[in-house]
């Protein structure tokens, strides 16, 4: 048989996920971000209001707002979400209705994005939740406002925003193909066209594919994972089928999500922890690419010795 072959078997008889580590963090994590050198940023909510950075095994190393929590330059109140870029690391500042915009290396702020209250007008926010990064363009999820903000991260100005399609939006994720918004009320996932915001499908329905307050989203090019938070799951489903392909239970009050290196990392606030599952698609994918290159090296070899025996 050929073991590429073999390989694509195999990974169809596994489930997607499987639970690799928890790392007890404290401090009710709402969202996570994860480096490629697998430090960890965590946005924690309650009295102790922080943005978190970690090592990979989830020791803390620096805090981002030093001044704690509050309405300062350098304090935090409530953040629900982060991200970060080549250069920056970005915060909700939720109940200061703000985004806190960090530089990467020296964690000093050095712009804030909607500091000027509560509103509905271009440059507010309401209740500001989870945001993501992709290329130069920052989005925002406006949660009370109903609607995405997406900010360009060159004049730090707002350039769309995406409404009229939300009822309280919550977990979002962005990538080349396409815009995925959790819903609170509605318990489902819309999925959006990137580049036309048009509707594409909605996640959620009755039984196994209910949602009870999805909270976080993450996509691969073949899955999509969804922080079932007040049902403790995570719903795992196929990115082009959208079909319900498993789901991960006891898993505590997840809430955003990050994939690196094959790893889905999951906040979870009930718990306080951080819980990595390993992506086995991923990793069957890796070893079929490995086996296939073994292959090929070993057919040029049967090759050069037969033209050389020649």
């Amino acid at each position: 048989m050929d073991p590429t072959q073999r390989a694509s078997d195999d990974v169809k008889n596994q489930p997607i996920l499987t639970f690799d580590k928890k790392l007890k963090v404290g401090k009710l994590p709402q969202d996570v971000y994860v480096r490629k050198d697998g430090e960890i940023v965590l946005a924690c909510q309650g009295k102790d209001s922080r943005v978190l950075l970690l090592n990979a095994s989830g020791k803390e190393k620096h805090t981002f707002n030093v001044d704690g929590f509050g309405d300062g330059q350098m304090q935090l109140d409530g953040p629900a979400g982060v991200c970060e870029d080549e250069t920056h690391t970005y915060a909700s500042d939720t109940y200061n209705y703000r985004i806190v915009v960090y530089d990467k290396r020296t964690r000093k702020v050095v712009r804030v994005l909607c500091g000027n209250g509560e509103g509905s007008g271009k440059n507010q926010l309401n209740y500001p939740y989870q945001v993501r990064i992709l290329g130069k363009f920052l989005y925002v999820i406006d949660r009370y406002n109903h609607r995405v903000q997406i900010f360009s991260t060159k004049d730090w100005q707002v350039k769309h925003t995406f409404e009229d399609q939300f009822n309280e939006p919550l977990g979002l994720h962005v990538d080349d193909r396409n815009i995925f918004v959790t819903e609170a009320i509605g318990n489902c996932v819309n999925v959006f066209d990137t580049r036309t915001r048009k509707w594409v499908a909605t996640l959620g329905g009755n039984g196994d594919y209910e949602f009870y307050i999805p909270a976080g989203v993450c996509a691969t090019a073949s899955h999509v994972f969804v922080s079932d938070s007040w049902n403790g799951r995570i719903q795992v489903f196929e990115r082009n089928s959208w079909r319900l392909v498993q789901s991960v239970k006891d898993v505590r009050g997840p809430r955003g999500m990050c994939m690196r290196n094959d790893r889905l990392y999951v906040a979870c606030w009930h718990d306080e922890s951080v819980r990595v599952f390993k992506d086995l698609h991923a990793v069957a994918r890796q070893e079929r690419g490995r086996l296939a290159a073994a292959v090929r090296t070993r057919t040029r070899r049967a090759l050069w010795v037969l033209q050389n025996e020649n």
